[in-house]
């Protein structure tokens, strides 16, 4: 479907988008400093994030030419390949944004100690996009994907089972083998 002029884009789509994430980002954001769904502010924007998601993915469907096009995934493949990737953002994202706060919080480590105990997450990223890189070609996806679940598997493993008496050596391996 190409599109012929600037007239045919989805306004009343991109509207739709543009009040889901609004509302659910003011409901993120404000949740725990107003009691979230003690507060009807917060109960308000949930109903208006649920309600504008609903009517974005209906008029996405039902549109000609729209701003964000969901029947792509009708590809089982791609539509697999997505919701894994998002399942395996979030748990990274989750590890990544809980273990510092973790260790300044409750294992009192100043920001620049923490900060340097996170550092094997960059390293082990920066050195499995080298090494994927070069071997993607020559090995099957298949069994890189293996490896890494069991790998990541391996790291949640591990760090779910740390308590205030870990020393910094412990996180470093299931911090190297995260990503």
């Amino acid at each position: 479907m190409k599109r012929s002029s600037a007239a045919d884009i989805d306004y009343i789509g991109f509207g739709l988008l543009a009040i889901w994430l609004a509302s659910l980002q003011i409901m993120l954001d404000k949740g725990q400093e107003l009691d979230w769904f003690g507060s009807k502010m917060i109960v308000w924007c949930a109903v208006i994030a649920a309600a504008g998601f609903i009517a974005f993915l209906v008029r996405e469907l039902i549109t000609a030419h729209p701003i964000v096009d969901l029947r792509i995934l009708k590809n089982r493949n791609f539509a697999i390949g997505n919701v894994l990737m998002l399942l395996i953002g979030a748990l990274l994202y989750a590890t990544i944004a809980i273990l510092p706060l973790f260790m300044q919080n409750l294992l009192h480590y100043t920001a620049l100690a923490a900060g340097m105990a996170m550092t094997p997450f960059g390293i082990g990223a920066f050195t499995a996009t080298i090494i994927v890189g070069r071997i993607s070609g020559h090995i099957s996806n298949r069994v890189l994907i293996i490896i890494s679940c069991l790998l990541f598997g391996y790291s949640s493993f591990a760090l779910g089972n740390i308590n205030l008496q870990v020393a910094p050596a412990n996180l470093f391996w299931p911090s190297l083998s995260a990503v």
